[in-house]
């Protein structure tokens, strides 16, 4: 906390990424925070680290009282798999003591733009613009262009992110109104 306190005059909103293995990390970030964005996968993996989270988020607000869980999202899974997210989100609801806020928009896995990310080094809305911008599939094997091709799903996961990212700041936004008014 005391290390952000000069930079948070310029900032209206910091995020901190840690991943959830680095208890270290996690309890610092924990200790500084007001809220908690908590991702994670539908797969064991990603249930096994939002966990750990749960269990390192309930022994911060020892430290921190004011920290919240702002949401959980789910990522990285697929977008009509209804049952394997119902399993998921019971799952977050039994880590964090009961219902869990948490948001509505699930970023689906795709695994062409998410190789084209690491690739290219670029976002989901940077090779949404790239794929866009490219010639049509037939234009470019017409043109004898043998260039790698960016997946046009970057398009979808981009859409989930920015709906994902108006769904946290409308939390955000109602989150810190019931604060100032509690």
């Amino acid at each position: 906390g005391d290390v952000l306190a000069p930079l948070a005059t310029d900032y209206e909103l910091v995020f901190i990424d840690c991943p959830p293995e680095s208890t270290i990390l996690s309890d610092l970030a924990l200790a500084a925070a007001q809220w908690v964005l908590m991702p994670t996968r539908s797969d064991i993996g990603g249930l096994v680290g939002m966990n750990l989270v749960a269990e390192r988020f309930r022994l911060a607000r020892e430290i921190n009282p004011r920290l919240g869980l702002l949401g959980v999202v789910l990522f990285g899974t697929g977008s009509r798999s209804s049952a394997i997210h119902h399993e998921a989100l019971a799952a977050i609801d039994r880590a964090f003591g009961g219902e869990s806020p948490r948001f509505q928009t699930i970023i689906r896995y795709a695994e062409r733009t998410a190789q084209d990310a690491r690739r290219l080094g670029k976002l989901a809305h940077e090779l949404e613009i790239e794929a866009a911008a490219q010639p049509a599939w037939w234009e470019a094997l017409r043109s004898d262009i043998r260039a790698p091709r960016v997946s046009s799903t970057a398009a979808s996961v981009a859409g989930d992110y920015r709906a994902l990212g108006v769904e946290v700041l409308t939390a955000l936004q109602a989150a810190e109104e019931a604060g100032s008014t509690g």
